[in-house]
């Protein structure tokens, strides 16, 4: 089974662990596949916009990372105890 292209600069983001310039990004899509630098920044940038990527600018340079997203099921449940935490004159 193919990757997208999403798929691919997660998988290879999460394998660095750390920021990678998109810059650099673009060049190795361009080198490996038939993507072109410009669809590379929309897939990055959808990404960052959907959480699973962390953008960082740098000198108007963009940086991205990989965040470990949470289960909605963790979401929901750290919801929860954030509203319980609450003083009861904010809960009503």
């Amino acid at each position: 089974m193919k990757l997208s292209l999403k798929e691919r600069l997660v998988k290879y983001l999460k394998a660095q662990g750390e920021f990678v310039a998109s810059g650099e990004l673009q060049r190795i899509v361009a080198a490996k596949t038939t993507y072109t630098p410009r669809t590379t920044v929309r897939r990055l940038e959808e990404l960052a916009e959907e959480g699973i990527l962390q953008v960082e600018y740098r000198k108007n340079h963009a940086y991205y990372k990989w965040v470990e997203v949470d289960s909605p099921q963790a979401q929901a449940q750290r919801s929860i105890e954030w509203f319980e935490s609450l003083p009861d004159t904010i809960r009503g």
